[in-house]
């Protein structure tokens, strides 16, 4: 009788150490894979950017001006901007000067 009752404690003990170890694991899993999403995102953002001043310059190499709006880069330079991530602020402040350009990601 002894003898079960300190296999049981036993095997509960094991079983409570193994179900706060799953539990530790599966928070750690969704506290780094809300980072990894956070970093990727501002990474898109920081390429999407890059991506658009590049078309911005071969813009005015290419035309002699800058372009009027961003929609001119989407159409005649590739740029392709995920909307549904991204709200894009272009401000225009003269056909030779180059475009203030800003993305921001929505919640």
């Amino acid at each position: 009788m002894r003898v079960k009752r300190n296999k049981l404690k036993v095997n509960l003990r094991n079983l409570i150490v193994t179900l706060c170890a799953v539990v530790m694991a599966a928070v750690l899993l969704v506290v780094y894979s809300q980072r990894i999403y956070e970093s990727t995102s501002a990474e898109s953002a920081q390429i999407a950017h890059d991506a658009i001043i590049r078309a911005l310059i071969t813009c005015y190499a290419a035309e002699g001006s800058f372009p009027a709006s961003i929609e001119h880069l989407e159409e005649y330079y590739g740029i392709l901007i995920d909307r549904e991530r991204f709200v894009v602020s272009y401000q225009v402040m003269g056909s030779n000067v180059m475009p203030h350009v800003r993305l921001v990601p929505r919640e």
